[in-house]
């Protein structure tokens, strides 16, 4: 016989060998596995459920806003603008008033854990769960609700003393632009016009965005009414638990097997 079909031979020798180790032992291996897929039925069948409700928002960029004509002279300005939206939507004040408005005691931070899904781009997919449909929705409603305003609040902050900056710039200009007519110096006069041009056009959209605050926030995807439980995944649990089981129970088979054969040895 060949090097090859003998190395076969003992492979297939020691493969039957196993199984009937492991039939030998098939009360053990059936008795784990069904303790095992019992156990994973009753956790299945006795976690709460939970519904989830989903909503996709698309936080608009500035530069991107098709509503505005913008010119070159602008865009220095929008660089300014973008504003972050994703520290506001994980705070734990941003939680905090969401769950007082609804009259819910559970920590923060339970709440806003993985409820937020950066899709692509400045698309986020919100996804709130709780334990019954309606609830889940109205907290969804909320989430959006006061994400406006608290983003319109910030915003029209930070608008206000961009503001309060291009106003001063534009008085200085024009104090150096009524010197540049005195002094009859017409490169100055030219260079402080185009500043105060840039400068105006900045100011003109800053009070275009403060009086278009809701564009920054849109809703692509209305909140959900889920229809079906979207916790526990019940044949997840099931799937899990009985595999798991099975190898448990081979390894204990195989376990038993090896310390009653080293019993036997040590005996004789």
């Amino acid at each position: 016989m060949s090097l090859e079909n003998q190395k076969y031979c003992e492979d297939e020798i020691d493969l039957f060998e196993l199984f009937e180790k492991l039939w030998k032992r098939k009360k053990i291996i059936f008795s784990i596995t069904l303790l095992g897929t019992l156990i994973a039925t009753l956790v299945a069948f006795t976690i709460p459920k939970q519904y989830t409700s989903e909503s996709s928002i698309v936080v608009v960029n500035i530069n991107t806003s098709p509503s505005l004509s913008l010119d070159g002279g602008s865009l220095y300005i929008l660089s300014q603008l973008n504003f972050p939206i994703l520290p506001i939507l994980n705070s734990k004040d941003f939680a905090e008033k969401v769950l007082k408005n609804n009259n819910l005691n559970i920590e923060p931070e339970k709440f806003i854990k993985n409820n937020l899904k950066n899709e692509k781009n400045e698309v986020f997919r919100i996804s709130i769960s709780w334990y019954d449909p309606n609830t889940a929705k109205k907290l969804n409603e909320d989430y959006l609700i006061e994400l406006k305003k608290v983003v319109n609040q910030n915003l029209n902050q930070f608008l206000t003393q961009l503001e309060n900056q291009y106003q001063k710039r534009l008085e200085l200009l024009n104090i150096e632009y009524k010197k540049a007519m005195v002094e009859k110096d017409e490169l100055k006069m030219e260079l402080v016009k185009n500043q105060v041009e840039k400068i105006s056009s900045g100011y003109y959209l800053l009070e275009l965005f403060k009086n278009n605050k809701e564009g920054f926030i849109k809703v692509v995807d209305s909140p959900s009414y889920p229809t079906a439980p979207s916790k526990p995944k019940k044949g997840l649990i099931l799937a899990i638990g009985f595999v798991s089981s099975l190898f448990l129970s081979l390894f204990v088979a195989l376990v038993v097997e090896a310390w009653e054969n080293r019993r036997k040895n040590k005996v004789y």
